[in-house]
């Protein structure tokens, strides 16, 4: 958990692969940040955006932004995202 006045910022990226077989395939590159920001010491707000790119796309593939509001339940030990609201843009396979 994220103090009261507390900010935090981060990147991401992830290169998915499947495998069967014995044999693995590159699928989709997955890059993104996330901002929390500490409304008080028990109570976080979370924002993230990822960009998720299949392979052999070309650069198109989806948005993905998420909002979960995280509140603490037994103070430095556990917490849990309240809620999330997600909003995905443009098909991701065809």
């Amino acid at each position: 958990m994220l103090n009261k006045g507390d900010v935090e910022l981060t990147g991401s990226y992830a290169a998915g692969i499947a495998a069967a077989d014995g044999e693995s395939q590159y699928v989709t590159s997955n890059i993104g940040v996330r901002a929390g920001i500490g409304i008080s010491d028990k109570f976080n707000i979370k924002l993230r955006y990822a960009r998720l790119i299949p392979r052999e796309s070309h650069g198109e593939g989806v948005n993905y932004f998420a909002i979960a509001p995280k509140i603490a339940i037994l103070e430095d030990y556990i917490s849990t995202s309240i809620c999330k609201f997600q909003l995905k843009s443009e098909p991701l396979f065809g």
